[in-house]
């Protein structure tokens, strides 16, 4: 038996996209923002940290569509609407929050650590 390297969630073709739900990393070391691949009858769109792109019948030519599907990571819908959810959460309470800076690396030693007052509703 022989073990993939990504396993069989991770495996998709490379010259077709497949529509679902991901998590991308805009940059080296920065926190991953939720994408989806959609394919309606305007063609191919892709959604990336909640901003509808340009769609278009070919994929490859569909903005943003090509990224994600070769280097976003797979998830399911429940994870895909936490990191919306999460993403609300610190605009609310946490504005130096990196996942509202998606396009700068995380600095692991600047960050504010979360205290019991910033769960209490």
């Amino acid at each position: 038996m022989t073990r993939e390297r990504h396993g069989d969630d991770q495996r998709r073709a490379a010259d077709h996209p497949t529509p679902g739900w991901y998590r991308l990393r805009l940059v080296k070391g920065g926190w991953p923002v939720p994408c989806l691949l959609t394919y309606t009858a305007d063609g191919w769109r892709a959604t990336i940290d909640g901003e509808a792109l340009e769609a278009h019948p070919d994929p490859w030519h569909a903005q943003g569509v090509d990224k994600v599907h070769h280097y976003g990571q797979r998830i399911s819908e429940a994870e895909y609407d936490k990191l919306l959810e999460g993403k609300e959460w610190a605009r609310a309470r946490r504005p130096d929050h990196p996942c509202l800076h998606p396009r700068r690396p995380i600095d692991h030693l600047h960050l504010t650590p979360l205290s019991t007052k910033d769960f209490l509703l």
